[in-house]
């Protein structure tokens, strides 16, 4: 005998049951377990992705089209009207019971009823008869059939019921249903298994190859719509259907296309732009149309895609990709991976033939918040610039330039004046003249402990519209840490050695040809070149590095000779500290007469025009291995114009570290000869992050300063030893560190 009392059906999972908490504890009550159907409910699957294609004919004289089909079954989220993936998103649907007597083979009505979102409260609940067998027969949504089928209709070989697909996409939904027979849990109390089918295929639209299009219609056209009879076969335990005779168009609901990365989804207001269709073989004139705007142009242009033949089957899902080809070929491309010191990051880029529709073009750059960043410089804003500046040219971070201006007068005197500093570090956002060209992005230090990622961006303005025609992404490293606080830059500059320095004996004699004139410029050169930036600057007169021999003219003086001797360069005996390189490296970089004399020997040459000659033998130094660790730091540039009453102007630049507290600001340094023992490398030698490997200079002068220094030895990313007393002019690899902030 049935008892009327209330059931409670709650929200329901995979497998999870609809279970009555009420009544008599004793009894069983029935009760309902959702799950896929093996064969037709297979999420994310992509067994069934067809690369098909539909030609595209259209409007368009500069653009071509083809739209292409991705079949897959139900691999969507739910949401209202979008297909089902999920057991745990059928939350809602009508379920008949139909309940055969013991030893009978017709049906009887046992009851109807309705689950809504697992929390509606029912009039009745039902227990498991004590004999006998239960079919039981589900739709969702709810409400898709006025009248669930009777006892009468279920005892035919084929249960049917209408549907009518709504020309309001609005109102489609997708539609499932489940067939549980010979079920008798009377016993064990266990749920009904309800595996649900879908009975219509989906239908939805994605962007595919479409850079700066913007969709303003769309439908599909001539496709079987309007009402279908579902029949169930019992034998069989198959689902057809009938189709319409009637041709159909629908217009799925969409938002705003532009700026979509290929592969989005084209998103609506409304079922997310997925229609739920009858499954058929679309007749031979369906066709998809598009209208469009090319946002480079500001044209408006119409396509179709013809599609007929195709079969729509029930739970499948179609997706068509629209690819809408322009003339423009945009390439920004993405860079390797970037050192963690500051970075000059050159990228080059190639717009194509952009419409002269378009007034402007910008770029912009940005780190992404996606939680890389955690550098303690994390506020900073990326800058960048299309030219450089001639201290820039070397490979040197400069970002703010200094202009001295010198007077030399007719009295053997000077003056000099020195300009506020200018940016020369370029802007934030930097108007794009040329359609080919590199930027230099300038990108601070990372001092953080993970990489940053950052992301180059290209707009253009074309009438009302800011359209994004080109990205580039960028990666920063950051410092490999050691347990001491100690961070070694990443990749190493290829081929690239250099020599610990200060150990030559080169000496150059320069004569004057008879310009006595430039007596007055060679005053204000040598203030130029050896006023600023270091301590132990070379002296303009006669003194250990430049000797001036001057001659006479009844009462006029002029230079006669200039004698450079690198021999007489300062003693660096006191860089002989093993254990702080950056105290090495400050004081190193305060004997800068190598560097100097040598730039005094290019302008001397080049500029004067005077007689040389190599009175002892000796190769001109480079940049020595102290100067280049310093150069991974941000530094000025100090530009220099020299003036001289009826000479050419003389400009000079110089590379200058900044000063605070007048104490040289550095951060990246060289490391002394026991830092180099601790440094640490986690990378594998790659072309983006090198091992430790060979032979580097430390900042810790030899026994013999004058002549010697120290090296260090590793192989793959393992220490080896320290090398005592190499000679100063070999010239080894060079690795810059830093202290942990």
């Amino acid at each position: 005998m049935m008892m009327s009392v209330i059931v409670i059906l709650a929200s329901c999972i995979e497998n999870e049951i609809f279970q009555n908490t009420m009544g008599n504890p004793s009894d069983k009550c029935i009760s309902f377990g959702v799950s896929k159907d093996a064969n037709s409910w297979k999420p994310y699957s992509r067994a069934l992705k067809e690369n098909t294609f539909f030609n595209m004919s259209s409007e368009s004289r500069d653009a071509t089209f083809n739209v292409d089909v991705e079949i897959v079954e139900k691999e969507k989220s739910h949401t209202r009207g979008m297909q089902v993936t999920e057991a745990s998103e059928v939350k809602e649907f009508d379920v008949a019971a139909y309940y055969y007597g013991e030893g009978e083979s017709i049906a009887q009505a046992f009851f109807t009823e309705k689950v809504t979102d697992g929390v509606n409260v029912l009039d009745k609940v039902y227990y498991w008869p004590q004999e006998g067998l239960m079919d039981f027969m589900a739709i969702s949504p709810t409400g898709v059939v006025s009248i669930m089928p009777t006892a009468d209709d279920y005892n035919t070989n084929s249960v049917s019921f209408d549907y009518t697909i709504a020309d309001d996409e609005s109102l489609h939904r997708d539609l499932m249903t489940a067939v549980s027979t010979g079920i008798n849990n009377g016993v064990t109390g266990d749920p009904v298994p309800l595996n649900f089918k879908h009975l219509l295929a989906s239908v939805r639209f994605k962007v595919g190859d479409m850079q700066f299009i913007k969709i303003e219609s769309l439908s599909i056209n001539n496709v079987y719509g309007g009402t279908i009879t579902f029949s169930y076969d019992k034998d069989t335990d198959v689902w057809t259907n009938t189709i319409p005779t009637t041709k159909k168009t629908y217009y799925p609901d969409f938002v705003d296309t532009s700026g979509l990365p290929t592969e989005s989804e084209i998103a609506g207001n409304i079922n997310n732009a997925t229609l739920f269709m009858v499954p058929q073989t679309l007749p031979a004139d369906a066709e998809i149309c598009v209208t469009y705007t090319a946002l480079l142009t500001g044209e408006t242009q119409s396509g179709s895609a013809n599609i007929g033949g195709q079969k729509w089957e029930a739970g499948k899902d179609y997706a068509y990709s629209f690819n809408i080809g322009t003339s423009f070929d945009v390439t920004i491309p993405t860079p390797a991976d970037q050192d963690a010191h500051y970075i000059m990051l050159e990228m080059p880029y190639d717009l194509g033939a952009l419409s002269s529709h378009v007034s402007s073009i910008k770029a912009t750059a940005r780190f992404l918040d996606d939680g890389s960043n955690t550098s303690t410089k994390s506020g900073i804003s990326l800058k960048f610039k299309d030219d450089l500046t001639e201290t820039q040219k070397w490979g040197i971070w400069t970002d703010k330039q200094y202009v001295e201006t010198i007077t030399v007068s007719t009295n053997d005197g000077s003056s000099s004046t020195i300009s506020e500093p200018t940016n020369i570090r370029g802007e934030t956002e930097l108007s794009i003249n040329n359609l080919s060209n590199t930027i230099v992005l300038f990108i601070e230090e990372n001092n953080g402990t993970t990489s940053r990622n950052g992301e180059l961006l290209f707009t253009a303005i074309a009438g009302e519209n800011e359209i994004t025609i080109g990205k580039g992404s960028f990666k920063q490293l950051c410092p490999c840490w050691n347990d001491m606080g100690i961070g070694v830059e990443r990749i190493e500059d290829a081929g690239m050695i250099h020599p610990f320095g200060f150990a030559n004996n080169r000496k150059v004699t320069y004569t004057n040809p008879g310009n006595q004139e430039s007596n007055w410029l060679l005053k204000g050169l040598f203030k130029l070149l050896y006023s600023w930036g270091a301590s132990g600057s070379i002296t303009d007169d006669e003194g250990d590095f430049i000797t001036i021999t001057k001659g006479k003219v009844l009462f006029w003086d002029y230079t006669d000779k200039i004698t450079l001797n690198y021999g007489a360069l300062n003693n660096v005996s006191t860089v002989a500290n093993s254990m702080d390189g950056l105290s090495n490296t400050r004081a190193l970089y305060n004997f800068t007469g190598g560097n100097n004399l040598s730039q005094i020997e290019t302008d001397l040459t080049n500029n004067l025009g005077w007689d040389m000659s190599v009175t002892e033998a000796g190769e001109t130094p480079k940049d020595y291995a102290a100067f280049v660790a310093l150069t991974r730091n941000r530094m000025y540039e100090l530009k220099t114009i020299t003036k001289a009453s009826g000479q050419s102007d003389v400009v000079s630049y110089k590379a200058v570290l900044y000063k605070e507290n007048n104490t040289d600001f550095i951060e990246w340094y060289l490391p002394s000869s026991e830092e180099a023992k601790t440094l640490v490398e986690t990378g594998v030698g790659s072309d983006v992050i090198s091992s430790l490997h060979g032979e580097y200079w430390s900042s810790t002068a030899g026994s013999d300063a004058d002549a010697y220094a120290h090296s260090y030895t590793f192989y793959d990313n393992t220490f080896g030893s320290v090398n005592e007393n190499k000679p100063r002019m070999n010239e080894l690899k060079v690795r810059a560190a830093r202290n942990k902030p």
